[in-house]
């Protein structure tokens, strides 16, 4: 019996399993009838995503019969070219499933998901208003442009307006062509353009029309937001598109149902606003926008706070926020920005391991970064004290903004974690760091007595922000859910550009996404104190908004440090500008590295980096720092801060501050599972973990006596592994964390990093603030030996306390014997010790340690 009974229990479970599974077919229309390349991109709730090819054909187009393994409720599809290599729609699209098999139809450019199969007529794939004046066109099938009268007409709200003529975008085209131009007679006005605007071409399936270009005619200057005081608060939002935008206010933060709504006004330029007299403080708000046909709520793109996960944005108080000496806090001054020595950290990494000695409740949040006197093994200073001991004059802190993925409640950073690089709310401290995400006034506290413990260490404080992507579109995206499409790069068939590798890229150009962006960098420096910005993927913006940024924030705190990754095409382009913006953004540069010259703002120097480690892209690549002969080149352009030394030494700057010169930062392995990787490739080499510390304090002799902005990595200064994990911006927090007990192990390391930056702090021969004084004072030595890169410092001629400085780097694996010039030299730093005391006079001639190096003056 009790066999017989395991039998059943197998029978049934076979059965559930055979059961619990998501039938699918799905068909797919493409009007251009080419499928080549093109695949689906299937997931649902605890199912991973997974590719599926299509298996069939019919009249329709391509057919895939698809099971999941699991029962699901929703279906999330892609259609993707290829590996990513395009999407057919940007935006993540999910359908409901029936019980007995579900059957969708899909339309090449289309949103919808259909459950009928659909009109497979020509339509238009999209288009777009870039003027008063100007409608743009995308056809899935060519139009004849010298045939268009009576064939083509546009209706706002039901009627038709006179169109004065259509023609070609491209000069160059035929006549029938899929992309075109219509000429109204008369301008579009503000009170039309939140009306239907409908396209009706003969043949073509009608469309509603988009507007956008001629949305940067109704720019403002107003204050954006929530403006309060104790006896009112301002709302506002701007929307020129929506026929209506209504104010919801809710007492608590997870209710459903609105305590008031009240009706917002719109100005001449589009601007909705509302003004609530009475005290709001704590109150939570939505806005329900009435637009293309849709209603639908979002949060404020420009919110204080929020409550947790962004559910809705709060209503704040913030002097109520302000430590209780706030008003005493101010930025580190900077004589200069090549005074800087940048140290890059995740708010969680520093104090989440147990080594760190920050209580557990406040790891990983804002407060541990607060704490003083922690010790970890060995009683090695730990968190900030080990920052402030460090020396360093700024710390670069990964973005603290709100960030969509992650669920704020959630303080379990081993089960979930992230760097931040997927933005929502930009003017948001993000809630995961605060101890209560459900009070917004308590994470605004929490990340202003964080920035002040720095800035009572005299450390300052920059922010990473990461301007040139969202994380999501539609109702994910508080500015598309705000004006829809405005705020992103838009092809020609109406997809949304992907420069930047996370699904669309910022229009940065456009007037009220450049007024948004220069807001939030000002309100960041005004209400939160912090000492500057680096800019992710910064060759995505466009050079007139990182011009602005600049005179903006310079303005209120001169010693900011502007900084980001100067990555990326130089061109700018966009086809929905209106013609003219056309011509000129097609030859403008964005704030790319060569961009760089003559502003204030500096770029990463992936030169100097990948000569220090070797390709980060090759794991296997070795840099000069372990006997790479071939990088001394980038070597000897970094120690000259990158600018035009001669003419056969130069990189992209024409000002020591533009070059930012590191060897690792949180992307890519670090600095030293790189060298790891690297060393065991090298067949003619056992490295030994001693050389590889050889390796690691090389690399941070470099980066500190070289002219420029020196970056370190965080833990790079006691060798920081994250076994061998190359991109973990969502790995465990136990990979992330600083181990404090690898400080114990490499504090001869830790120490040698100490000394150099407190070299490079007290004299001013490695910090010359033009490229003029680098190119009298500083001069390159020809060694006759590839492996050894020697230079001279004028020390006197730059008020350097030491008249003469000589620096010598031997990134060979072999000792060698190098003549000095003549004289008794003092040195200070060599392959063991580094700092500003003496710790023996040469002559003559010295023995170079391998992979080491010297700082020596008389």
């Amino acid at each position: 019996m009790k066999r017989l009974t395991i039998v059943v229990l197998f029978f049934l479970l076979a059965m559930a399993l055979v059961f619990s599974q998501t039938d699918l077919t799905i068909h797919y229309h493409r009007f251009d009838g080419n499928y080549e390349g093109w695949n689906l991109w299937l997931w649902g709730r605890g199912l991973n995503g997974s590719a599926h090819e299509f298996d069939g054909e019919d009249e329709y187009g391509r057919i895939a019969n698809v099971t999941l393994p699991d029962d699901l409720d929703e279906v999330g599809i892609i259609v993707r070219l290829g590996e990513w290599e395009a999407k057919d729609v940007s935006q993540d699209r999910y359908f409901e499933t029936e019980e007995d098999g579900t059957e969708i139809w899909l339309l090449q450019g289309v949103k919808e998901v259909y459950y009928e199969e659909p009109d497979t007529s020509p339509r238009i794939s999209f288009g777009g208003v870039v003027t008063k004046e100007t409608i743009r066109v995308n056809t899935t099938n060519p139009f004849n442009t010298n045939q268009w009268n009576g064939r083509l007409s546009v209706l706002v709200d039901g009627e038709k307006r006179s169109v004065k003529d259509v023609y070609e975008v491209n000069p160059t085209d035929l006549s029938k062509t899929s992309f075109f131009e219509i000429k109204l007679e008369e301008p579009l006005t503000l009170n039309e353009i939140s009306k239907p605007v409908t396209l009706d071409i003969d043949g073509f399936t009608p469309q509603r029309l988009v507007m956008m270009g001629i949305l940067d005619q109704y720019k403002s200057e107003k204050k954006m937001g929530a403006s309060y005081s104790p006896g009112k608060t301002v709302f506002r939002v701007w929307s020129p598109v929506s026929c209506n935008v209504e104010l919801m206010l809710f007492d608590e933060g997870t209710s459903e149902t609105p305590q008031e709504t009240v009706d917002m006004e719109m100005d001449e330029n589009g601007v909705w606003e509302a003004s609530v007299e009475r005290d709001l403080n704590g109150m939570f708000y939505l806005y329900q926008y009435d637009r293309y046909d849709e209603v639908v709520r979002g949060v404020d793109p420009y919110s204080k706070s929020t409550y947790a996960n962004s559910l809705k944005s709060a209503v704040v108080n913030l002097d109520e926020s302000d430590p209780a000496d706030w008003s005493e806090d101010s930025p580190v001054h900077l004589d200069a920005p090549e005074d800087a020595i940048i140290y890059e950290i995740h708010v969680a990494d520093v104090t989440g391991d147990e080594s760190s000695g920050v209580e557990e409740s406040l790891r990983n949040t804002y407060p541990g970064l607060t704490e003083k006197g922690t010790k970890g093994p060995d009683g090695v200073t730990t968190a900030l004290e080990s920052i402030v001991e460090l020396g360093v004059t700024h710390v670069h802190v990964l973005p603290v903004y709100d960030f969509y993925t992650g669920d704020e409640m959630n303080k379990d950073f081993e089960d979930y974690y992230n760097w931040g690089y997927d933005p929502f709310l930009f003017t948001v401290p993000e809630g995961r760091y605060s101890t209560d995400p459900t009070d917004p006034l308590k994470r605004i506290t929490e990340l202003k007595k964080m920035i002040e413990s720095f800035h009572v260490e005299k450390t300052g404080v920059i922010l990473d922000m990461v301007f040139p992507h969202t994380y999501g579109l539609g109702e994910i995206s508080p500015f598309d859910t705000a004006v829809p499409y405005y705020y992103y790069k838009i092809s020609k068939s109406g997809a949304f550009i992907n420069e930047s590798g996370c699904g669309n890229t910022i229009a940065s150009h456009r007037p009220m996404m450049r007024k948004y962006i220069v807001d939030t960098v000002k309100y960041w420096v005004e209400e939160y104190h912090v000492d500057g910005f680096r800019f992710d993927q910064m060759g995505f913006i466009d050079i007139e908004t990182m011009h602005r940024v600049e005179e903006v924030v310079h303005s209120i705190n001169p010693s900011a440090l502007l900084y980001g990754e100067g990555w990326g095409s130089a061109i700018a382009r966009d086809f929905w500008m209106p013609p003219e913006e056309d011509r000129y953004y097609a030859r403008i540069s964005r704030m790319v590295q060569a961009a760089v010259e003559g502003t204030e703002i500096g770029t990463f120097n992936d030169d100097i980096r990948d000569g220090i480690r070797g390709s980060v892209f090759d794991e296997t690549a070795r840099g000069f720092v372990l006997d790479s002969f071939p990088r001394f080149k980038s070597i000897q352009k970094g120690v000259v801060g990158g600018i035009r030394y001669s003419d056969s030494l130069f990189w992209l700057t024409d000002d020591p501050q533009q070059s930012i010169n590191y060897a690792a930062c949180h992307d890519n392995h670090t600095l030293w599972d790189k060298n790891v990787l690297a060393a065991r490739q090298d067949t003619r080499t056992d490295w030994t973990e001693e050389m590889l510390k050889d390796a690691q304090k090389l690399s941070g002799a470099i980066i500190l006596t070289s002219q420029g902005i020196p970056f370190i990595h965080a833990g790079q200064e006691f060798c920081r592994t994250k076994d061998f994990d190359e991109n973990s911006y969502n790995s465990p927090i136990s990979v992330n964390a600083l181990d404090y007990a690898r400080k114990a192990e490499f504090i001869d390391v830790y120490n040698y990093y100490k000394g150099l930056i407190d070299l490079r702090k007290s004299h001013k021969a490695f910090r010359m603030r033009t490229e003029q004084q680098i190119k009298v004072n500083l001069e390159i030595i020809n060694a006759g030996n590839k492996r050894i890169v020697p230079f001279r410092i004028n020390g006197s001629s730059v008020g350097d306390e030491w008249d003469d400085i000589f620096v010598i780097f031997n990134g060979s694996m072999d000792a060698e014997t190098y003549s000095l010039p003549d004289g008794q030299w003092n040195v200070v730093v060599d392959g063991e010790k580094a700092g500003t005391e003496t710790l023996y006079t040469v002559e003559g001639s010295m023995e170079l340690a391998p992979t080491s190096a010297y700082v020596l003056y008389k």
